[in-house]
């Protein structure tokens, strides 16, 4: 063979060889493409286009865009513990000022009625203040028909309060005898079942009366007689305040002043705060720091017993110190 006959044959093997180079290469980039679409051979799960026909049949037939996961039931979400106390029944009845205020969820119109019409018998129309809900998720409660007792013993204690959560009653107010607090709390016991929870927080104040000991505390209370109408201390006013006076020395105090119902509204305010003022003057006069006793007047506001009968006039009718 020629020299230039050679020179040919170079040239046609370089083209066949990039030819095949150039099909092999377009053939590996088909190949790789079917793969990246799911569509190569052994390409089941394909990494990013799975085919969803070949996915094992879900028994959830919910929609959500997520793979199928085995069924599990789901655990009550954080809000059903709040609808299940609603549906027990919160309920509240606070008392003050001869005023009974009701609050709470309630079932229906019927059960509303029963409870309003009960407070309505104990403490006389006009004086009853519904806020009261009806929500058709609520448990209808069942001691409705008792509720006329309960208001009328409530009603003894004047600044009662009676709060259901769905899971205890709480009973709060003022008695003047530990006997009187254990009363109450039985009575509640009786009226709402043996398996009721009674939370018993009804508070204790012995008002001192002439010839009884004073015990120091944060909160004393004190028959101290003034004349009718007046805020002048009369001999038996004043030995009152001097038993008190050594409970003074430590700590300051508030003095206020408490009267019955009788009378104005306005006056009685009036009365009952120059008469903490008359206390305060006297005890300072015995060495007390004017700065550390401090004045009010509530008038009828804050009854400790039942102004309907002459006794329990007489206990409201008291000065109260408490430290502040």
């Amino acid at each position: 063979m020629t020299q230039t006959a050679m020179s040919q044959t170079v040239p046609d093997g370089q083209r066949h060889t990039r030819w095949t180079l150039g099909i092999a290469l377009l053939l590996l980039l088909a190949l790789l493409f079917l793969w990246l679409t799911g569509r190569g051979p052994g390409s089941g799960a394909a990494c990013c286009g799975a085919d969803t026909a070949a996915a094992p049949e879900s028994t959830d037939t919910t929609d959500t865009g997520t793979a199928p996961t085995p069924a599990v039931e789901a655990p009550a979400p954080p809000v059903a513990a709040a609808a299940s106390v609603i549906a027990a029944g919160a309920f509240a009845a606070h008392a003050a000022d001869g005023k009974l205020t009701l609050t709470g969820v309630v079932a229906d119109e019927a059960e509303r009625s029963h409870i309003v019409d009960a407070a309505t018998a104990a403490y006389g129309a006009g004086n009853v203040v519904d806020h009261l809900r009806i929500d058709g998720n609520t448990a209808a409660r069942g001691w409705d028909a008792k509720l006329a007792d309960i208001f009328g013993w409530q009603k003894t204690v004047p600044d009662a309060a009676i709060d259901f959560d769905g899971r205890r009653w709480l009973l709060t107010g003022t008695v003047t005898s530990e006997a009187v607090k254990t009363a109450r709390g039985e009575q509640a016991q009786a009226f709402f079942g043996a398996d009721a929870v009674i939370d018993n927080r009804i508070q204790v104040v012995q008002i001192a009366k002439a010839g009884d000991d004073v015990q120091c505390g944060d909160r004393i209370a004190v028959a101290v007689n003034f004349a009718s109408g007046s805020s002048a201390l009369n001999a038996e006013a004043k030995a009152m305040l001097d038993r008190v006076f050594d409970c003074l020395k430590d700590g300051r105090f508030e003095i206020s002043g408490h009267t019955d119902n009788t009378g104005s509204a306005t006056v009685n305010q009036r009365l009952s705060l120059a008469r903490a003022d008359a206390a305060k003057a006297y005890l300072v006069s015995k060495g007390l720091s004017a700065t550390e006793l401090g004045t009010a007047g509530h008038g009828s506001e804050k009854p400790v017993a039942d102004n309907a009968t002459p006794e329990g006039r007489a206990q409201n009718r008291r000065i109260e110190f408490a430290k502040q």
